[in-house]
């Protein structure tokens, strides 16, 4: 038999009676001496010996339980020696014996498991009767506390620490006050519950589980309750309540129907309980989890619908497209609306929203039911189609939804006819995903609009590699940018007067390492729809003033007064051509007469007012200003005569067909 030996704590409360040996009562689970953990201080001998005498010579009886494993049940490893009043026998006898042949049933029969379970239990002190029995086969009844030990030293399994008494009164108090504190609980309990002593049928329910049905408690009693289980839960409640009573806890999303006929979404949560003499129950919890589930449900519509118009969202169309790419004749249409910029710069966003409101109905009339309607972002609306196919299907779609969509329209006071380029992609084997789906309806979009928008157009291999090699050239014109491979060239200003050079202009030029010279129209216009034009302009802007002043330094009076530099019309409403100026001019100490910038005609009727205020400011600041291709636009010499502009190049067009003088 091994030895277990009895260690002090470091310190000790103060008994509440000094004048006789009093128990120190535990009122929560009291764990050992943690491993590494030091005494502050030496226990004199005396006290150790004082509390070895009195655990074995008086005191309250104690037992140390240790809990059962495959090998061996639980059985007594330490035993005071006032034990031997209660079991009359010798403490050392009792070390190594079951624990079911020292305490039985309170009505003095074997204990089937039930009492010890429920008194031993790991994470708190109980308190119940039960039978000791005396070596010769009698018993007493007697008060047990089970104190459980969070982490026993020498053990690999719960140990408890047994207080016995024979105080059967005080006990029966204490359990009379435990039970109404119990009924208390669970009769005010927020949480909806119920108790079972045998099978489904219930013996108690709380206020909250009667307020939730909406019934009287005598009503839900027995099997009652189960008549407010929804009928296509019920074979699932019971079989649920089967496996509870095997002794597993379980929990499952039913739904309830109120005596209003409300259908809640609760959990129901249940756990086993045993009652001695009679049959297996449960005690359950209901959580009434119907707001929650809308609330998440109505997230769930948030995170995949679009909040303005109620069509679907990206993310939406995304699984809508997954789940049809296996489905023939899939095409898809990508629709930008037409100078939809103009509509909110002149009638306001709320009219804008109100247009696109309005093209999101349309869409909507204009498809059948297993189509999909999406706003893809800003203006770009998204429709797909199954079983369309190639040719007439495709087409005719597409010119319905045009039609749809060009159907005047009044937003305040105002009538307009809006109108959109519409890109169409037949799913083909090229297309494995949504995305391969979506990027080529966007090129074919792009066609649509370059050819003069209000049409559609169908994407096709060609398209495809025309927008491949854009997109490649420009990756390579970013890189020319950053490298400097964009180069200027100047052209001579001549009087013609006296045939002099007044002034030259700057004209930006790219020779690609593969195609060789790209043309200007083409690169800049890459710049401009790519983000790359505050670069380019910045980029000759330096040059000309870094060669304006180098040639004033080498040529003196053979020098140019003037270099010319093309601004493109996005950069005029804004601070970035002012700022650019004053900077440059200030960087290489180049007076602002020497620099004029070119505008075009054109890029002065976009947003007059804009470029009314940006010429204003360069004019101010001294730089010289021109009027590019003048003749092409619709601007009249009234509307000339209040920009600030030096001078007016008279596009081509005007003077080819006038004779030589």
């Amino acid at each position: 038999m091994r030895h277990h030996s009895f260690a002090a704590p470091a310190s000790w409360a103060a008994p509440a009676d000094p004048g006789r040996p009093s128990e120190l009562p535990v009122t929560r689970p009291v764990p050992l001496r943690q491993p590494g953990d030091q005494h502050s201080g030496h226990v004199p001998g005396v006290v150790a010996d004082a509390l070895w005498s009195y655990l074995h010579t008086g005191g309250t009886p104690l037992l140390v339980i240790a809990a059962g494993t495959n090998e061996r049940p639980p059985h007594c490893v330490w035993a005071t020696g006032s034990c031997a009043e209660v079991f009359h026998r010798e403490p050392a006898d009792l070390i190594g014996s079951p624990v079911d042949a020292l305490l039985w049933g309170v009505d003095g029969e074997p204990d089937d498991g039930t009492a010890l379970a429920e008194l031993m239990r790991p994470t708190r002190t109980v308190t119940g009767p039960l039978g000791a029995r005396h070596a010769d086969g009698s018993w007493h009844r007697v008060v047990v506390t089970a104190h459980p030990l969070l982490t026993p030293r020498d053990y690999d399994t719960p140990v408890w620490v047994l207080s016995l008494t024979g105080d059967l009164g005080a006990t029966q108090e204490l359990l009379a006050a435990s039970e109404h504190r119990f009924v208390a609980l669970a009769e005010r309990s927020p949480i909806p519950t119920m108790l079972s002593e045998v099978g489904i049928r219930l013996a108690h329910v709380n206020d909250a589980f009667v307020e939730l049905i909406g019934a009287s408690a005598e009503t839900l009693l027995g099997v009652g309750w189960m008549e407010h289980v929804h009928p296509a839960d019920r074979d699932r409640v019971v079989a649920l309540i089967q496996e509870t009573m095997l002794g597993e806890n379980t929990q499952a999303h039913i739904r309830l129907v109120t005596s209003r006929q409300d259908e809640r979404r609760v959990e129901l949560r249940l756990a086993p309980v045993t009652t001695r003499g009679r049959a297996a129950g449960f005690v359950g919890t209901i959580e009434d989890i119907t707001e929650r589930l809308a609330l998440q449900e109505e997230l769930y519509q948030q995170a995949r619908q679009d909040p303005l118009t109620g069509l679907m969202n990206r993310t939406q169309l995304w699984d809508f497209l997954l789940g049809a790419m296996d489905q023939p004749g899939l095409v898809v249409f990508f629709l930008d609306l037409d100078n939809f910029k103009v509509i909110n710069d002149s009638l306001g966003h709320d009219a804008g929203d109100a247009l696109l409101i309005q093209i999101a109905a349309r869409l909507r009339t204009a498809t059948r039911a297993p189509d999909a309607v999406a706003r893809f972002g800003g203006d770009e609306f998204v429709v797909a189609c199954p079983l369309v196919g190639l040719g007439i299907g495709a087409v005719s779609m597409a010119e319905r939804l045009l039609t749809a969509v060009t159907t005047p329209v009044t937003l305040g006071s105002v009538q307009i006819r809006p109108s959109a380029s519409i890109g169409v992609v037949v799913r083909g084997p090229e297309h494995a995903s949504p995305q391969d789906l979506l990027r080529d309806a966007d090129i074919a979009m792009y066609q649509a609009k370059n050819g003069g928008k209000n049409r559609y157009a169908l994407c096709d291999s060609e398209a495809r590699e025309a927008a491949l090699r854009e997109l490649t050239l420009v990756s390579d014109l970013h890189a020319a940018l950053d490298t400097g491979s964009v180069v200027s060239v100047y052209q001579p200003v001549v009087s013609l007067q006296d045939g002099s050079i007044r002034a030259v202009e700057a004209l930006a030029r790219w020779t690609h390492p593969v195609h060789g010279a790209v043309s200007p129209e083409v690169f800049v216009g890459l710049a401009e729809r790519n983000g790359l034009v505050d670069a380019l302009t910045r980029l000759m802007v330096e040059r000309a003033c870094a060669d304006i002043r180098w040639w004033h330094d080498e040529l003196g009076d053979l020098c140019p007064r003037q270099v010319h530099v093309n601004v493109s019309p996005l950069q005029l409403p804004g601070d970035f051509v002012p700022q650019l100026m004053s900077e440059m001019l200030e960087r290489y100490a180049v007076p602002p007469e020497a620099v004029c910038l070119e505008i075009t005609e054109g890029a002065l009727m976009v947003n007059p007012d804009a470029a009314l205020a940006t010429l204003t400011r360069l004019h101010d600041m001294g730089v010289g200003l021109a009027i590019d291709d003048f003749g092409t636009g619709q601007s009249s010499l009234a509307y000339l005569c209040r920009l600030p502009v030096d001078c007016l190049k008279i596009d081509r067009s005007f003077v080819a067909d006038l004779p030589d003088p």
